[in-house]
């Protein structure tokens, strides 16, 4: 029997269909939109996945999923799926009993990737990690407070942050906690939206001695802007100080990626040797 699924109209809707024990009503809300994220953050760690390991001593590189969801990230880099296809598995009939096996018999078993996902929609994460979406999850709120023991044990290890497209004015909290946290001060990959006002994510950063660098030669389609949130996130856009023009491309969302690295190892590896994506490519859901 087809089970029913959540409708999402309105932007925030969202909220209602990120923290359930199925992710298909998120993603099927997603699908129209083009939403292109965890693209654009995974082909780039594949991409670069070699140059980031050596610039960080390490054979294999633990990365935590800032804000990770259901897991898309890491499906598409420990398994042989395309974001497509994981949209093709959520818009079926498949019941989410059976997810596991089906990411398990697509499983790479990467040795050089290790993926922490950490996100307070505990639900969403318990879903990730069951399926092996995720080696170790966490939902921990680190805007509230301070990792707990068991999370701050695995930050210790950590080379990476990945994050994609939030518009939280929380980060800095957060990220200046994983910082404090971490044996050695890891990389953060961001690609943020242009209506998220980055001034105190970067005074963070310089408190922190990290550098902020472009990565992109090109922006890159996040995804559609739905109709009822256009004029507000243009508009918070331009009281920003940003130019729509520079991070919107028809009711396209475009977003860059965004490198923070300690001053030492930025200046060690220019950012020239992580240009992406090396000429333009069109998202897969470009058209």
């Amino acid at each position: 029997m087809t089970e029913s699924y959540i409708d999402v109209v309105h932007h925030e809707d969202f909220s209602r269909v990120y923290n359930l024990d199925d992710p298909r009503s998120y993603f099927r809300a997603l699908r129209p939109l083009g939403y292109a994220a965890p693209t654009v953050m995974a082909s780039f760690i594949d991409a670069y996945s070699l140059t980031i390991r050596a610039a960080c001593d390490t054979s294999r590189l633990r990365i935590l999923d800032f804000a990770c969801g259901y897991g898309p990230i890491g499906a598409l880099l420990d398994h042989h799926l395309t974001l497509a296809e994981l949209y093709e598995r959520f818009d079926g009939d498949d019941p989410a009993n059976s997810d596991a096996d089906f990411f398990e018999q697509r499983r790479k078993h990467r040795d050089d990737v290790h993926v922490i996902g950490l996100d307070i929609a505990d639900r969403a994460v318990h879903y990730a990690l069951n399926t092996g979406l995720i080696h170790d999850g966490y939902s921990d709120d680190l805007a509230a407070g301070p990792p707990s023991a068991e999370l701050a044990g695995q930050l210790r290890g950590i080379d990476i942050v990945i994050e994609s497209g939030s518009i939280t004015s929380v980060l800095p909290t957060c990220f200046a906690r994983i910082i404090d946290a971490a044996a050695r001060p890891p990389w953060f990959i961001q690609s943020p939206r242009g209506d998220t006002d980055p001034a105190e994510r970067f005074r963070m950063f310089a408190e922190h001695d990290y550098v902020v660098e472009t990565a992109t030669t090109v922006p890159l389609r996040y995804r559609r802007l739905m109709a009822d949130e256009a004029d507000d996130v243009i508009a918070a856009t331009r009281a920003i100080g940003h130019d729509p023009a520079d991070h919107f491309d028809g009711d396209w969302f475009l977003v860059p990626i965004q490198i923070a690295r300690p001053r030492a190892e930025a200046i060690e590896l220019p950012i020239e040797k992580l240009a992406w994506p090396p000429r333009p490519v069109a998202s897969e859901f470009s058209r």
